[in-house]
């Protein structure tokens, strides 16, 4: 099985500007850990950086830490841009330019920086293992989702779900897809989650999806206490 590594790094943010190329340990990116874990991997054959960042790019190159990457176009670079457009874009340049099929993707988001070498390991193997073509990852709720209320506008409302184990859901960290190129390109909707083989559950101590100031400041003290 031929599988790759693809790190989208997407300047910009609403919530919280250029949170993949901020510094977040050591003068690291969370772009460039995402890169390291791929790089490092070896059930992975080669890394693809995606990214509108010329200076992060070449930053990139000249650690080694990409072995294709390509400089993504405006029209993939929107907020509005989805991940399938331009990985599909991606996906055929790399196989055109490196005259090489690719079977398999290990899609690694920057803004989970916790995700652990081993945690990419084992989702590896249960995808060779139980040949599905799609596995993400996911952890359970941090908190019951009946002690929840949902806000709008000046009205609370009470989040109540007949449900005996609602301590026990699941939720997508969105942190690791791997998925294959068939499904990536002929599905409509080929993230969607079909059964609970497309799932796999990492620790809740790995999963931050960074999005917000207070969410990058707790994922970096608690990575640089796994560092010590």
């Amino acid at each position: 099985m031929n599988l790759v590594g693809y790190v989208p790094a997407r300047s910009g943010s609403k919530r919280l500007k250029n949170k993949n190329f901020r510094n977040f340990y050591k003068d690291i990116s969370m772009a460039e850990i995402a890169l390291l874990k791929s790089k490092q991997n070896k059930k992975i054959i080669f890394t693809l950086l995606d990214t509108d960042n010329d200076i992060f790019l070449e930053k990139m190159k000249s650690k080694k830490l990409t072995d294709y990457f390509r400089k993504r176009e405006k029209k993939f670079a929107k907020d509005s841009s989805s991940t399938k457009e331009s990985l599909i874009d991606c996906i055929q340049k790399a196989e055109k330019d490196l005259n090489f099929e690719i079977d398999s993707i290990a899609i690694l988001q920057p803004t989970s920086p916790l995700l652990s070498s081993n945690s990419i390991e084992l989702i590896i193997e249960k995808f060779q293992r139980s040949k599905v073509d799609l596995i993400a990852s996911f952890t359970y709720l941090p908190f019951n989702i009946n002690d929840c209320v949902a806000i709008d506008k000046n009205t609370i409302n009470k989040i109540t779900l007949d449900h005996s184990n609602s301590d026990k859901f699941l939720f997508e960290t969105g942190g690791i897809y791997i998925i294959k190129k068939s499904r990536l390109f002929n599905r409509s909707n080929p993230f969607c989650i079909d059964s609970l083989n497309n799932i796999y559950k990492i620790p809740l101590t790995e999963f931050i999806d960074v999005d917000y100031e207070d969410q990058f400041e707790l994922a970096q003290n608690i990575f640089r206490n796994l560092e010590k």
